[in-house]
């Protein structure tokens, strides 16, 4: 369990980086914090380059404001913008108490100020506590993420049952779930259709394309759709096994946060609207859609539409794409058709 985890891991003492030109300054805080390594900078400049070699190694940072070459702010600034101590405090130590010059600090990365005179025990309990809570959430983030790819383990192996349930029990499902990944890896990663989705994202979309059809395990027949249009009955039929998917992918996000679950409702509920009443390619093109969700629908019919043809590589897809730009399925979204364009031959290969 994370909880014991957590309280098998013990806290170690780190470096502390002093950055003060007044050598009488430095020895007093190194006495104060002598259970530490301590390396001191005489200046923003040379505390610099000891962060840039020891990033990942410091527990704290004791910046003074006033020094040469390069002031308390100055190096602050400096830090913000290479992003070298996100995860390290830094206390600023100055005798100053302009609101102005904390309110400039505190916003650059400042976690505490430490005014002059020092009291030394005020001083260490301050430090220690705020380093100790810096440790602990880094100890945190560490057991979270390793909760966490337990979790993706989780849904992948889950899916990989649905996936192969599914292929047993409709024909031709292996094929088909293949094909619509490859064209809509292509839609996501080349074109406009995944701008919204960062990298992660697109593999989970990917991962969620053989999840939609999870409705199909609770019906106790498949009806096969030999056409390009369903009828009534397999109208039905659709629209129904896709609700059975919702309510089934909704039951499995309260057990895993895996997000391919969430996209895979997308696409059942994308799926169920359109299915009631309309052949989901007529409204495909609707604005209240996520494009991402559009480019797998697309990817799916025109896959559907090759395998009905009977015709198979380039020319099976050509014909396909033939068809819907004609208007048979319906109005498309226009970023839609125009990434399929600009990637036709890399979409065209799926086939062969």
């Amino acid at each position: 369990m994370l909880q014991n985890d957590l309280s098998a891991m013990t806290l170690e003492k780190g470096t502390i980086l002093i950055v003060d030109d007044n050598e009488l300054n430095c020895e007093i805080l190194s006495i104060i914090f002598s259970v530490h390594p301590i390396i001191i900078a005489s200046n923003g400049k040379e505390a610099l380059d000891v962060i840039r070699k020891k990033k990942g190694e410091l527990d704290a940072v004791l910046l003074d404001y006033l020094m040469p070459q390069m002031d308390g702010l100055t190096f602050l600034e400096q830090v913000k913008e290479e992003k070298l101590l996100s995860r390290t405090p830094i206390f600023l130590i100055t005798s100053e108490g302009d609101d102005t010059l904390a309110a400039k600090a505190f916003k650059l990365g400042v976690v505490d100020f430490i005014k002059r005179p020092l009291s030394a025990f005020i001083v260490q309990k301050r430090v220690e506590s705020i380093i100790e809570l810096y440790q602990t959430r880094a100890i945190l983030e560490k057991l979270l993420e390793k909760e966490t790819k337990k979790v993706r383990d989780f849904g992948r192996g889950l899916i990989k049952t649905i996936g192969a349930a599914i292929e047993d029990r409709v024909k031709d499902s292996r094929v088909h779930s293949h094909n619509v990944r490859a064209l809509s890896r292509i839609l996501l990663t080349k074109s406009e259709v995944g701008k919204n989705l960062t990298h992660q994202e697109i593999s989970e979309v990917l991962e969620a394309i053989s999840l939609q059809d999870i409705g199909k395990l609770s019906q106790d027949s498949i009806l096969h759709n030999d056409s390009d249009h369903p009828n009534k009955e397999q109208q039905e039929e659709i629209s129904e096994r896709s609700k059975k998917a919702i309510m089934l992918l909704t039951d499995l996000q309260k057990v895993s946060h895996f997000k391919p679950f969430q996209f895979a409702r997308d696409l059942a509920e994308f799926q169920k609207d359109n299915m009631e009443g309309h052949y989901f390619s007529e409204k495909i093109g609707h604005q209240e859609i996520p494009l991402w969700v559009q480019g797998v629908a697309f990817s799916s019919m025109i896959d559907s539409i090759i395998a009905n043809s009977g015709k198979s590589g380039k020319e099976g897809f050509s014909e396909a794409l033939k068809r819907v730009e004609e208007g048979e399925f319906g109005e498309f979204n226009s970023h839609l058709l125009k990434a399929v364009k600009e990637n036709l031959d890399e979409l065209q290969a799926v086939y062969g």
